[in-house]
């Protein structure tokens, strides 16, 4: 039981006059400063503070003493008046088609490397559903914003047709969106899925399962391919009975184990292209009463922290947030600097293997 202490429940005690006029102090200091203010703070001129607010670039010396000035002074620009003059909000738009482990971290990232950078983040949701990128284009055209961070699976050019007709730069991630003129950051899926399933082969498994999503989803199809790459170099058959198909979600995994375990012969190792699809492995494993490695050795796609709390600890393709949220900021902030008309870029981000207990030597 929780017993609050009682003077902790006693009603504030009311600032003293002194305290009130410090405060107040402050209220007025902070309403009340100006570019002008701010410049003089910092000691540079209005003309530099005035490009700095603008997106402008500066020399690092001067925009390190104007964000501390402004910091001292508690100014703040009123982004809407400064929409309706330059057209520039230091707003960016970051539209996601789901929340797990995975997207809320390269989210996370994005928003402190955005603001860093003086710009501010909307997040939208986008489900692949009918409808969903109509009724988001309605909300984002009565909005004002610099640009477009999204994650998503395209499968025809309309959407994307309807999004550049924004006229603001759009840089896309987890999605190769083939034949597209416009930037994106990818994953080198095919290559770590790849080295990941020539672990299990070196380690003496031939009989290796994999769990994938839709090959209409460039993720997933990369995936699938450096898994056939690995088996096909090591001379070993890809068994149609151990390729299942899913949806990214966990209750895939979990019918999925059902169905390969049930087979009259079952494999010995198995690859799952995303962790939440893992988790109803391990749910399913739980309930058969297998062990991970003794029973079935296990690769995942995606390495969240408590895999490594587990007995046994997973092997795991390790994605690098920190690294995609940085490029997609760099990709956007040269965009907004430069403008929309070059050629499109596109960055791929290497994956790590992290070698740990649930991958069994087979004797």
């Amino acid at each position: 039981m929780v017993v609050l202490d009682s003077k902790l429940m006693q009603a504030p005690v009311l600032a003293t006059a002194h305290q009130e006029d410090r405060m107040s102090e402050t209220r007025d200091d902070r309403q009340t400063a100006t570019i002008v203010d701010v410049a003089e703070r910092a000691g540079v001129a209005v003309g530099t503070v005035s490009r700095f607010i603008n997106g402008r670039e500066v020399r690092k010396t001067n925009e390190l003493r104007i964000r501390e000035a402004i910091k001292e002074l508690g100014y703040q620009t009123n982004t809407f008046a400064q929409a309706m003059k330059t057209d520039v909000t230091k707003t960016v738009a970051v539209v996601m088609d789901g929340f797990d482990e995975f997207h809320t971290q390269v989210l996370s990232n994005v928003i402190t490397q955005f603001f860093d950078h003086g710009y501010q983040v909307t997040t939208y949701h986008l489900k692949n559903e009918p409808g969903e990128l109509d009724n988001l284009m309605s909300i984002m055209t009565a909005r004002k914003f610099d640009g477009v961070v999204m994650s998503g699976t395209f499968n025809n050019t309309i959407s994307l047709d309807q999004l550049r007709s924004l006229q603001k730069p759009i840089v896309l991630f987890n999605d190769e969106a083939t034949g597209i003129d416009i930037d994106r950051v990818l994953v080198n899926n095919r290559e770590a899925s790849k080295r990941a399933v020539q672990h299990m082969i070196e380690m003496g498994h031939e009989r290796i399962a994999i769990i994938k999503a839709s090959d209409l989803q460039s993720s997933s199809r990369g995936r699938y391919q450096g898994f056939c790459d690995a088996m096909e170099e090591a001379g070993l058959q890809v068994i149609e009975e151990y390729v299942c198909e899913g949806s990214w979600r966990l209750s895939d995994g979990y019918f999925a184990l059902q169905q390969l375990m049930a087979l009259d012969e079952p494999p010995t190792a198995l690859f799952s292209v995303n962790y939440e699809m893992t988790m109803g492995v391990l749910e399913a494993m739980k309930e058969q009463g297998l062990q991970v490695a003794k029973d079935l050795s296990l690769v995942s796609y995606d390495d969240p922290y408590f895999f490594r709390l587990l007995t046994p600890s997973i092997t795991a393709i390790a994605q690098p947030h920190d690294v995609i949220a940085s490029r997609l900021v760099e990709m956007m902030l040269t965009r907004l600097n430069n403008g929309i008309s070059s050629s499109s870029r596109k960055m791929t981000v290497s994956c790590d293997v992290i070698l740990r207990d649930s991958v069994a030597r087979l004797r």
